[in-house]
């Protein structure tokens, strides 16, 4: 009796055709993984924008509400403020350090007592750890009691 001639089947892939896809898929995705230092990057300064937008929120809302005699208190007093922007309870959790300083400014065509009715306050927003400036702007604040 004549045997049937068996004929092997090559499934599944060769050991170099699984190598050259290991290599070209390594290949693929060395530049995706140099973007993600530069996407942490983008997203840590999102965050420090998006922080130093609310302190500066959150001290304007202040100086609007103040008395013009605790205006100069207030100023006095260095402030610190969470990663969120909001106010720091202690110092282990502050991020932000907030100085704030009277300025007198000069205002083109206004009356001589403008001072008595405007008061400008220099805000300069720091980091806890570092000494640079991140961050400085100036806010009018308006007498509110001698309208």
């Amino acid at each position: 009796m004549m045997k049937a001639p068996r004929h092997h089947s090559k499934s599944g892939f060769s050991l170099v055709e699984l190598s050259l896809a290991i290599g070209i898929i390594a290949f693929a995705l060395i530049p995706i993984m140099a973007l993600i230092p530069l996407g942490l990057n983008a997203a840590s300064e999102a965050i420090e924008q998006t922080s130093i937008a609310q302190i500066v929120r959150q001290i304007r809302g202040d100086l609007e509400k103040l008395d013009f005699e605790t205006l100069p208190g207030y100023i006095a007093a260095e402030q610190r403020f969470t990663r969120e922007g909001e106010p720091a309870s202690s110092d282990d959790e502050a991020v932000y350090r907030v100085t704030l300083t009277a300025a007198s400014g000069s205002y083109p065509g206004a009356s001589a007592n403008i001072e008595q009715q405007l008061q400008r306050v220099i805000v300069q927003i720091r980091h806890t750890k570092h000494a640079a400036v991140l961050y400085r702007t100036s806010i009018s604040v308006i007498n509110q009691g001698s309208q």
